[in-house]
């Protein structure tokens, strides 16, 4: 699956259109899925080649709670405020 998602008002993407790229394991949600950008970004928390995001929620701090629209909003939140202690 793919998603398109808006760069969030006052930040460097503001106005910019980015594609992400879903990949939805066979156990979603009990398992989460494994989402990268597939328009190339310049963030500290994105892989630069291969559009890896690092994010908590897509690795250990998962929740069958989280939808695929809550993951965009994470990530769209993410594009604002980046986490310089977690670079990819």
């Amino acid at each position: 699956w793919t998603a398109l998602i808006k760069g969030p008002s006052e930040t460097p993407y503001e106005g910019g259109v980015f594609q992400l790229a879903f990949a939805v394991p066979e156990h979603y949600p009990l398992q989460p899925p494994q989402v990268r950008y597939l328009t190339k970004i310049f963030h500290p928390n994105v892989h630069f080649k291969t559009g890896e995001i690092c994010l908590d929620i897509l690795k250990n701090a998962w929740s069958p709670a989280w939808t695929l629209q809550s993951v965009c909003r994470a990530i769209i939140a993410l594009m604002a405020h980046p986490e310089p202690d977690s670079p990819l």
